[in-house]
């Protein structure tokens, strides 16, 4: 039996308990030798372990080869936990048949190959891109989960507050220019973009998406998926939109000169584009712009909204608990500027059932709503450097993200270990 405390993680086992008991490993020791005769089907397998996936909500699975057997990690709300040990002949069977599904070569890997999957679970479609990458212990596989069931369809779902939703209806009250999403990989800004389409498709104008891929099918909106394998990249598939007389357009990322270009373009001609894009704030984005070759008249005239976000995890409420407030935490609290509660919520160590001993279930945004008004277009056209500009704005009213955050950590939605991260976007308070 291998030594699990030698372990570098502990093994969270109550998150697959269905591909546990397909698989027959004895749940005392999980890396023990199943004989290939005990165990189950592949499909049965297969289905068992997007079950247990789907009712965690995992975003992806990773099958790590190890020396002695394989590592199910599964990624749960953003964290990354081990859930279960495959000895190497069963993991081995899988991840070839995990191949054959993807429309891979099952053997050995010599490059890294990808493919995507198909699986109806009862009455759901999942959508999988599985991954596969060699590595000095054998095949490394990664599966990324598109469940169109997950989708938040509707802005009140998102996360945002009253006065956030209040700015983001009245942008679609009076829907034109740029909107824009910014925020690192993995905040959610594809959710968030997903939630206005359907918001839009509900009046009567013409909605073209373009994305690479298309991760969710979305009824009423025309789906555009670039392929730069045949040259039909971002840029060129925006310009071959404008000819289908669209009202609003989603444009997958502005992410280089080129494409930012081609957005301008196409907001400048009256349409309304929504995109994403990389920054560190809301203001930011009016300096990634300047960066991709924007006029700052142009930002100016076209910009009208951004939502700068990201994601953390909610506490479980079945066991999260209240605690005291360290000294340590109170000290890092005071230098930010912030006066630190008697107590505040964290998740408890060991989690309960329903969390699946995570101590968290769920995320939930953290926003900043921007939305311009003349005197902050004003501004722009002036050229001023990013911290005035972002000092500006914020004398205007403009909360930041730790303000956001700050609100969720004192309702106890959250823990201080969660918001921690944002502590580089702190407006100190009055």
């Amino acid at each position: 039996m291998k030594d699990q405390e030698k372990r570098p993680r502990p093994l969270k086992s109550s998150l697959a308990p269905r591909f546990q008991k397909k698989l027959g490993l004895r749940e005392k020791d999980p890396s023990s030798d199943t004989s290939l005769e005990d165990v189950e089907g592949l499909d049965t397998i297969y289905h068992a372990l997007l079950e247990d996936a789907i009712a965690v909500s995992a975003s992806d699975l990773h099958l790590d080869p190890g020396a002695e057997d394989f590592c199910l990690r599964m990624r749960v709300d953003g964290a990354l936990h081990d859930a279960v040990l495959i000895p190497k002949t069963l993991s081995e069977r899988m991840l070839n048949h995990f191949k054959v599904q993807a429309q891979l070569d099952p053997g050995p890997v010599i490059r890294p190959s990808e493919g995507w999957a198909e699986y109806q679970l009862d009455e759901r479609k999942i959508h999988l891109r599985i991954s596969c990458m060699p590595t000095v212990s054998g095949d490394k596989l990664s599966i990324r989960i598109f469940d169109a069931g997950r989708i938040r369809a509707e802005m009140t779902e998102l996360g945002m507050n009253a006065k956030q939703s209040n700015l983001i209806q009245e942008w679609l009250g009076n829907i034109q220019g740029l909107f824009l999403v910014v925020g690192a990989v993995g905040s959610g800004k594809s959710t968030t973009l997903y939630a206005l389409l359907n918001q839009l498709r509900k009046q009567t104008r013409s909605v073209v998406s373009i994305e690479d891929p298309v991760e969710y099918r979305i009824e009423g909106v025309n789906q555009v998926q670039v392929s730069p394998e045949t040259d039909f990249d971002f840029p060129q598939a925006l310009r071959s939109v404008m000819r289908l007389d669209p009202d609003d357009i989603m444009f997958g990322e502005i992410r280089d000169p080129l494409s930012a270009a081609a957005a301008v373009d196409a907001a400048a001609t009256g349409k309304v584009l929504l995109s994403t894009l990389h920054s560190r704030d809301a203001v930011g984005a009016v300096m990634s712009l300047r960066n991709y070759g924007v006029k700052d008249h142009e930002i100016a005239a076209l910009l009208e909204t951004v939502v700068s976000q990201r994601l953390v995890r909610t506490l479980c409420d079945d066991c999260k608990k209240e605690v005291p407030v360290s000294d340590h935490d109170k000290a890092w609290l005071k230098s930010i500027g912030r006066k630190a509660p008697k107590t505040l919520y964290a998740a408890a160590p060991e989690g309960c059932g329903n969390c699946g001993g995570i101590g968290y279930r769920g995320r939930t945004g953290v926003f900043e709503v921007w939305r311009l008004r003349e005197k902050e277009k004003a501004l722009i056209i002036e050229h001023p450097a990013e911290q005035v500009l972002r000092q500006q704005v914020r004398d205007w009213g403009l909360p930041s993200l730790f303000d956001a955050a700050w609100n969720l950590l004192t309702s106890g939605t959250t823990s201080l270990d969660e918001i921690r991260p944002l502590c580089g976007f702190v407006a100190k308070e009055e």
